[in-house]
């Protein structure tokens, strides 16, 4: 992540040194909060099935999200939206009966968990802009609005640990999931007077590895570049790591403010 940063910077850094190529770039930040719910199991090859709400409890939780949007009017250079989230959450629980949750360890009765979950999502994409015009409705004129549409391919770097042990502290154990997973991404927004309606995804299922993202939202522009935006954002992966397949899904709202330079 730190990587990335100090590679936007030093970009964006050349841009303005060259004035002309500033100003064909528009860029946009956003910090938010994301209101979401855990779902998925954990299972292997024993079998096991462990559910991480109705077993291990987990429920809603509270995490930041970041953004920063790079679009530009240079020929054949795509627009850059990079996201990142992060969300832990530890819970107890007991275990009625006797479960492998990961490979190699059985537990039964109190047991303490952890989830420590990131996404950094790099989406690299071709927009493609339709003008509206103005409209007549009986005595009313009115603007009929913009459509933005966008195809590309997003990045997805996931980092994902779940650890698990007794009340004790006995018989320790984890799973991690490090990947970086290509997805094609396509997306839409409308843009209507000082609304914005949008809705963008990304999916790709293969053998070793399934992932997949979307959100929908409104954006409401307060003043000049200032917007606050409300959304309903869902993302999942499923990957296997030795024998253990781990299925997790995080979803929920997300409430956030955007500035466009």
């Amino acid at each position: 992540m730190r990587v990335v940063l100090f590679l936007l910077c030093a970009f964006l850094g050349a841009l303005h040194a060259q004035e002309s190529w500033y100003d064909k770039f528009k860029i946009g930040v956003e910090a938010g909060l994301f209101m979401n719910d855990f779902d998925g199991d954990i299972q292997n090859a024993t079998p096991s099935t462990t559910t991480f709400q109705e077993e291990l409890h987990y429920k809603d939780t509270d995490s930041s999200f970041f953004a920063l949007r790079i679009s530009n009017d240079v020929p054949y250079v795509p627009d850059v939206d990079i996201s990142y989230m992060n969300v832990t959450q530890n819970k107890n629980a007991v275990l009625v009966d006797k479960k492998v949750v990961t490979l190699g360890a059985d537990y039964n009765g109190t047991v303490r968990s952890q989830i420590d979950y990131s996404v950094l999502n790099v989406v690299l994409k071709a927009t493609f802009k339709h003008k509206g015009s103005m409209q007549k409705f009986l005595r009313w004129d009115f603007y009929s609005g913009d459509i933005e549409y966008s195809l590309g391919v997003n990045a997805k770097t996931i980092s994902y640990r779940f650890d698990i042990e007794n009340e004790d502290g006995s018989l320790p154990s984890f799973i991690t999931v490090d990947a970086l997973i290509p997805l094609p991404h396509a997306g839409v927004r409308y843009y209507w007077y000082d609304f914005v309606v949008y809705a963008h995804a990304s999916a790709l299922s293969f053998s070793d590895a399934k992932a997949m993202n979307y959100e929908y939202g409104l954006d409401y522009r307060l003043f000049n570049g200032f917007f606050i935006s409300a959304s309903y954002m869902h993302e999942e992966f499923e990957a296997t790591e030795r024998r253990d397949t781990v299925k997790f899904e995080s979803y929920g709202n997300k409430f956030s403010v955007k500035y466009l330079f």
